[in-house]
């Protein structure tokens, strides 16, 4: 068995890594065909003209599997920059997107292989051009997932029936898993390429190994690895409303963060995904489901910086802090997020909780004692160290150095994060921060190193929020000491939070005694919670906002607020919102 997988391998290793194309940032692809061949050549040789879509001088041809290539529309842009209706590239899926749609493909296959890390744009993951190492990853994950599936869940055929009629059963297995890795019916000539890479396969190997070699060459297909909307790309230039299965895949990565289930096909073959009432209505059943709270992990964990939180620390915590703590921590996090702002008055209750959510290994961090086990459990916290998520462990853990807290990034991430008011980049002759002296604490050595008068444009307002935080320790445990051992002074006055109109707010630019003051007062902001709107906003278009989002921004906001920051709502909006509902296609 371990020979003929061997083979199986060294067959599509010849041509499916080079049919995801190779391209730059502005996603110039290359076109091929694969060892079924197809219409510009055989097993391999030659290219294919698109027919999926015009190409641009940005877009190139897009790549091709089984035998068909993919028109790849490039950047391009819309001239009316005050419209939401902007264009984009046609991303990958994100790393994540790509682990979540395998499992759910393959019934629960679930892919260990490391892949090229993602992108970013507006400060959230993308899956951005597919470099070597890009296609070298998805094909050995390919094969790991194509080993691992159980056919007897994918194969709509019974054993009797295999051994009967093999070439059959396979055609079935095509139309049952082929238009679920497409996110679209499989055309003609796209079929016909995969049951001739099946025949190929099998005439040596056998029926099983046909099958699994059309799973690695589905995990390796454009159509699976890009979020296309070939139908809507044919219309030809500029805006184009998105429906169907575009829609459907729209709808279901945003909110479930995987791949459409067959009630969202359905509805997409019958053409009822086209209007606004349709699209809410669909954007509500699967918001109903559980998937919509752990889809959302992925946008909490990037929005939060949670993601950020390393896979090693130092210090007092080099030997206790492992991948399993880890894990918990960010179990922890996500829970507590999900719980809050699926509640009424969501934001109040992501900045003010006084209850976590604890095993024994997270509990010393939040000063909870009497848990056992590693299931999470809900605990109470001592509301005059800590509320909310801000001091979360897994927030303080990434916005901290390995062995050490780190004022600059916490105060940084409030301001950009939490406000919207994203503060630029420093200069690129800053010196590297040299460390805390003896005797001194870690707030004057940071005072210091920030102290000169070119630097207070910025610091004046990053020092004082960044300090307060100085009461946790590298992984978020409350402490009365900074990590020099001296004596911490959390206070300070904030100032500059300018709002839109340019007015001050008042629930924020304040003096501020602690952390919890700084959350409680935060928790009364309008502003955050519209700097959420506008973040989930981000998230959902992947480009940063511009002049013609404000008005989106803004009604989203006032809607949100107005139904109690519920977050159903929220996301029921955003589905309907005039971005996430058309595309702008190119010359």
């Amino acid at each position: 068995m371990r020979l003929f997988y061997t083979h199986v391998r060294r067959v599509v290793a010849r041509v499916a890594p080079y049919c995801l194309g190779i391209p730059a940032l502005s996603l110039s692809l290359v076109a091929c065909n694969s060892s079924a061949g197809g219409p510009g050549g055989n097993n391999g040789q030659g290219s294919n003209t698109s027919t999926s879509g015009g190409n641009s001088a940005t877009g190139g041809n897009g790549p091709g599997t089984a035998g068909s290539t993919v028109g790849m529309a490039g950047a391009g842009q819309n001239p009316d920059t005050g419209s939401p209706i902007q264009a984009a590239p046609t991303w990958r899926l994100t790393n994540r997107e790509y682990v979540s749609s395998v499992q759910d493909l393959l019934k629960g296959v679930v892919v260990t292989t490391p892949l090229d890390p993602d992108g970013a744009m507006a400060g959230y993951k993308v899956g951005q051009g597919a470099g070597d190492a890009t296609v070298a990853a998805y094909y050995a994950a390919a094969i790991e997932a194509a080993a691992a599936a159980d056919l007897t869940k994918l194969v709509p055929c019974d054993a009797a029936a295999i051994t009967a009629t093999p070439a059959d059963c396979a055609g079935k297995f095509i139309d049952a898993v082929g238009p679920k890795a497409y996110r679209r019916p499989v055309d003609a000539e796209s079929r016909a390429a995969l049951l001739a890479l099946y025949t190929t396969v099998s005439a040596q190997f056998g029926f099983e190994a046909g099958v699994r070699s059309l799973l690695e060459q589905l995990l390796q297909s454009p159509y699976f690895l890009y979020h296309l909307e070939l139908e809507e790309q044919a219309l030809g230039a500029g805006a184009v409303a998105v429906a169907g299965f575009s829609m459907a895949s729209r709808l279901s990565y945003l909110i479930w963060g995987s791949m459409p289930d067959d009630a969202a096909f359905t509805k997409a073959a019958a053409g009822e995904l086209t209007t606004p009432e349709q699209i809410e209505g669909e954007a509500r059943r699967l918001l109903a489901d559980q998937r919509a709270h752990t889809g959302l992990y992925n946008f909490y964990e990037q929005w939060m910086h949670a993601d950020r939180l390393p896979p090693v620390k130092g210090g007092k915590y080099k030997d206790a802090y492992n991948d399993a703590m880890r894990a918990s921590i960010m179990a922890s996090f996500n829970a507590q997020v999900d719980a809050s702002l699926w509640s009424p008055n969501g934001v109040a209750m992501l900045l003010n909780a006084t209850q976590a959510f604890v095993n024994e290994q997270t509990a010393p961090l939040f000063g909870v004692t009497g848990i056992t086990g590693n299931n999470l459990q809900v605990a109470n916290i001592n509301p005059a160290e800590r509320i909310g998520i801000l001091a979360h462990p897994a927030v303080m853990g990434a916005l901290a150095t390995e062995d050490g807290t780190h004022p600059i990034k916490r105060g940084v991430f409030v301001w950009d994060q939490l406000l919207c008011q994203e503060l630029p980049n420093p200069p690129p002759n800053i010196p590297v921060f040299p460390g805390v002296p003896p005797n001194s604490s870690v707030r004057t050595a940071f005072e210091t190193f920030t102290s000169d008068p070119g630097c207070q444009g910025c610091h004046r307002r990053i020092n004082p929020v960044g300090f307060l935080f100085e009461n946790y320790d590298s992984l978020g445990a409350y402490t009365k000491t900074d990590d020099n051992g001296q004596a911490v002074v959390a206070s300070g006055t904030i100032v500059g939070a300018s709002l839109q109109d340019g007015s001050d707010d008042a629930a924020i630019n304040l003096a501020t005694p602690t952390a919890v003051d700084l959350a409680k007062n935060m928790s009364n902001s309008a502003s955050v919670a519209h700097c959420l709107v506008t973040q989930l906003y981000r998230y959902t278009v992947k480009r940063p906002e511009t002049s013609g989002d404000t008005a989106s921004i803004d009604t989203l906001a006032g809607a949100y607020a107005s139904t109690a920051q519920s977050m159903p709502d929220l996301l029921a909006g955003l589905a309907t919102s005039a971005a996430f509902t058309n595309r702008w296609n190119q010359e």
